[in-house]
């Protein structure tokens, strides 16, 4: 039986995680005791109504994250961009200089706190948004572990 809950974005990120654990832990116990006494069926069983949860929950994480902030962006903008900064950041650490490098230290060094500095802002961002409630549909087993 499926009852409608209002969860924040933070929390249905970890129910995500946690439902994805639970797959992985039911599967494995299938493979480990397949060949035995031990009762697989209903595990396959846990993993079907798992997956079935975890498409919901993923569906309403993206939804949620096609919301716009006031600057007219959207959540799933901010992501994409702080991952792109988190790369350019390890880029611009293992970048070799020598006294004829046209990038120096300093030139990197202000780069990196720049990027940084951006980081910040967009941490805040996601932090702020992941606090939105988001309406969403799931089993009454997994809402009452919720």
């Amino acid at each position: 039986m499926s009852m409608k809950k209002k969860l924040q974005l933070s929390t249905l990120i970890k129910v995500q995680k946690f439902l994805e654990d639970l797959i992985l832990t039911q599967e494995k116990y299938i493979t480990d005791y397949n060949d035995t006494e031990m009762n697989v069926i209903s595990s396959l069983d846990s993993v079907v109504e798992a997956e079935s949860e975890l498409v919901k929950v993923k569906e309403a994480i993206q939804t949620a994250n096609d919301s716009k902030h006031s600057d007219g962006k959207t959540n799933r903008y901010y992501i994409f961009y702080l991952s792109n900064l988190k790369m350019r950041k390890i880029f611009l650490q293992n970048v070799k200089t020598t006294e004829k490098s046209q990038l120096t230290q300093e030139k990197i060094a202000e780069q990196i706190a720049e990027i940084d500095k951006k980081i910040n802002e967009i941490k805040s961002k996601l932090t702020e948004f992941n606090t939105k409630e988001i309406s969403i549909e799931l089993n009454e087993t997994i809402v009452t572990i919720l």
